[in-house]
């Protein structure tokens, strides 16, 4: 998704990314990749108590109201040649009914074992191993 989106928003916040000789490598999806990842993702990685990422989740459920409320407000103002093709709400052609009979068929036989008292670590490798 950061590779799908970033360069796009960023060469259309910043036309003179794609003449620019030097800055036209940010708008390059492999870059942006390489970039978040080494800046974000890994030093996230490398935290051994999973509580200190709170902060982190905090900050990125509060991006993600504003980037849906952003979409939901400024949508429907877009020009009629931007805009996509237009989408079912209810996909029905997707297998989703398939979809939903796999992930249910998954989860059941964890649960047994997530009940146990457990540490956090046995019960986090048996979700992994059993879903």
């Amino acid at each position: 998704m950061v590779g799908d989106t970033i360069p796009h928003v960023l060469a259309a916040v910043f036309p003179s990314l794609r003449t620019s000789s030097f800055l036209s490598i940010f708008i390059n999806r492999q870059v942006v990749i390489i970039l978040c990842t080494a800046l974000v993702s890994y030093p996230l990685s490398l935290y051994r108590d999973i509580t200190k990422l709170a902060k982190a989740s905090a900050l990125a459920l509060v991006s993600m109201v504003i980037i849906v409320f952003t979409v939901v407000s400024e949508g429907p103002h877009v020009p009629e040649e931007y805009r996509g093709t237009k989408v079912r709400l209810i996909p029905s052609g997707f297998g989703i009914f398939q979809a939903i009979g796999v992930i249910s068929f998954g989860i059941p036989p964890a649960t047994p074992y997530v009940k146990r008292k457990s540490t956090n670590r046995q019960r986090l490798y048996v979700i992994i191993t059993h879903c």
